[in-house]
């Protein structure tokens, strides 16, 4: 390939050989010709590379083949230094795109040469049962996002991790933390502080919600966001304005994982810490419905706080998988 694509998609693969070849070939049937596909194979030790094997010699997919594992935020870099295109996507090797993903969103760029960002909602898909909804998301465009972004995060809504498709300037200007292993949404947060984003309400992606999805990884995962949180807000470029939409948005962070600390994880100290955070930030939080049964629960004795998460789950059943993936001792995609 000597041409510059318009597209440069961003596989991450790890271990999941047995969702590979749909993530790759989802990407080989885009109604959009114009793309390339950096395959970043993360030191894979299951039949990753024999799924990748038949694709070698496919004149727009490149693969990069690990022997180790590293942090998906250094691969991520890697690949965008290994870039062409004018735009990058995102994708996860257990997840899909939608097949008008790419030319539905190049075509929102253009026409709109300030844009740096833009993004739609996606749908998740329960592996187990084989049913599948539409994630809430926040619908944000303009020049001027992140306060909006912020002020839905943990709420109602979030930014899809993959749906997004934003100019490779934005992750040059911006690149990953490789301080932390994942990024995941954050990475849009500091996209947002400088460049406009467009909503495009059709939906593009598939993410499957999976028993060992390390999005399960709710201790890990919290605290990354936390630390890219951190980051952002003391970065240069942050907005003064958006400082107290912040600041609510780490409140209901803090509660939320420790509502998640003793529904979920079951680690006690960990579930009091993140409320006591939350009520250091913001005193009123003590009078929080769901700080208070949270903390309610963490006095129960183990078997009547099991039996009262069950009763919870039967109440309101969620649509996907509710188990806790103990944090992994390895980096892996």
């Amino acid at each position: 390939m000597t041409s510059r694509p318009a597209v440069s998609v961003l596989l991450l693969s790890y271990n999941q050989s047995a969702y590979l070849g749909q993530a790759v070939q989802s990407v080989i049937d885009q109604r959009f010709d114009d793309w390339e596909l950096l395959v970043l194979e993360n030191g894979s030790t299951d039949r990753s590379r024999e799924v990748l094997a038949p694709y070698a010699n496919h004149p727009r997919v490149r693969l990069f083949l690990h022997d180790t594992n590293q942090a998906c935020t250094k691969r991520f870099n890697e690949g965008v230094a290994e870039a062409r295109g004018e735009f990058i996507s995102l994708l996860y090797s257990d997840d899909y795109y939608l097949p008008n993903k790419l030319a539905q969103q190049v075509g929102r760029f253009r026409g709109a040469p300030e844009t740096g960002v833009v993004y739609s909602p996606g749908y998740r898909l329960n592996q187990t049962t084989g049913e599948q909804w539409l994630d809430p998301t926040v619908k944000a465009s303009g020049p001027r996002v992140l306060t909006e972004l912020l002020d839905n995060l943990e709420r109602v809504a979030y930014v899809n991790p993959i749906s997004p498709m934003a100019r490779r300037e934005c992750f040059v200007r911006y690149p990953f933390h490789e301080g932390i292993f994942i990024e995941g949404e954050a990475i849009y947060l500091r996209h947002a502080m400088r460049y406009p984003f467009i909503f495009d309400p059709e939906p593009v992606v598939v993410m499957r919600d999976h028993a060992s999805n390390l999005g399960r990884s709710v201790k890990r995962n919290i605290e990354f966001f936390l630390y890219a949180i951190d980051q952002l807000e003391c970065h240069p470029d942050f907005p003064d304005e958006s400082r107290a939409p912040l600041k609510a948005m780490k409140v209901r962070l803090f509660r939320n994982a420790g509502w998640q600390g003793v529904r979920v994880v079951d680690d006690l100290p960990w579930a009091r810490d993140m409320f006591t955070r939350a009520r250091q930030l913001d005193p009123s939080q003590r009078w929080d419905s769901k700080t208070m049964v949270g903390l309610a629960l963490a006095q129960l004795p183990a078997p009547l706080r099991r039996l009262a998460n069950r009763l919870i789950f039967a109440l309101k059943r969620p649509a996907g998988h509710s188990n806790y993936v103990p944090e992994p001792e390895t980096p892996r995609a």
